[in-house]
Order: C-alpha cells, then structure tokens, then sequence
C-alpha cells in the first residue's frame, strides 16, 4: 500500500483477511485500503478534463447567418451588449418575439466573460439591469 499499489493490496489483504478472519488488523487495513480505491475511483469519476471546449465556444459565431427578415435587436460589428442592445431586447421581449440564436449566443458569451462589469449609475435599479441579470 505504501508504493500507491493500492488494487494489489487490497487483493493481499483480501486474502489475509480470509486466511484469518479474527484478525482485527487485516480487517482494518483491508477497509483503510477500499476505502482509498473508492475515493481514487470518486475523485475519476468526477474529474473534468479542463481543456476540453464548451458548446457555446465550438460555435462560430462570426460565420452565422441572421436572416434579412429577421427585425430584431442585433449587435454590432465586435459583438458586444449594448446599452442600445439591451434596450432594443426588452421593447423586444415584452412584444412577446424570439431574439436570434447569434444574437443570443453572442450575449451570452459576452455575459460569460464580462458577468462582473459594472453598469452606470443610471441603470442600477433599472429592468435593463434586472433583464441583464438573468443571463
């Protein structure tokens, strides 16, 4: 147990366990040693593999076609939320309209990134912030 070997130990100890099954140190050392396989599998089991690429950064964004039809609040040339976007999205929303699948995933990706940025004084009690929040 002691060179991280822990599948072989534990088979040791199982075999020790049985040959003598009064043994109150055998049985110790067999759970101490289950109990380190199940939190090695644990800790594997729930590892992420932190260079693997969400959905919302596989998309390119760039090359999405909007509609000529579609009416709605677009984002400008470098994809930013705007105070104007924002404005255009709730007069858009309380008409009951779908925003674009680019416009949403852009916001998103900008609210992702800049979730912490503040806003002007003149919007902090305002929907625009509430509406902002939600994303």
């Amino acid at each position: 147990m002691a060179l991280g070997r822990y599948k072989k130990s534990l088979a040791d100890y199982d075999t020790v366990r049985r040959a003598r099954p009064n043994d109150k140190d055998a049985r110790m050392k067999f759970k101490e040693c289950d109990k380190i396989l199940k939190r090695i599998a644990f800790e594997k089991a729930i590892n992420v593999d932190s260079l693997k690429k969400s959905a919302i950064e596989s998309v390119d964004m760039e090359n999405m076609v909007v509609d000529d039809a579609y009416t709605g609040p677009k984002l400008g040339d470098d994809f930013k939320v705007t105070v104007q976007f924002m404005e255009e999205l709730i007069a858009w929303y309380r008409d009951q309209k779908v925003l674009h699948r680019s416009m949403l995933m852009n916001a998103y990706n900008h609210q992702k990134l800049f979730g912490n940025t503040k806003f002007p004084s003149a919007y902090k009690n305002s929907k625009l912030r509430q509406v902002y929040s939600l994303w």
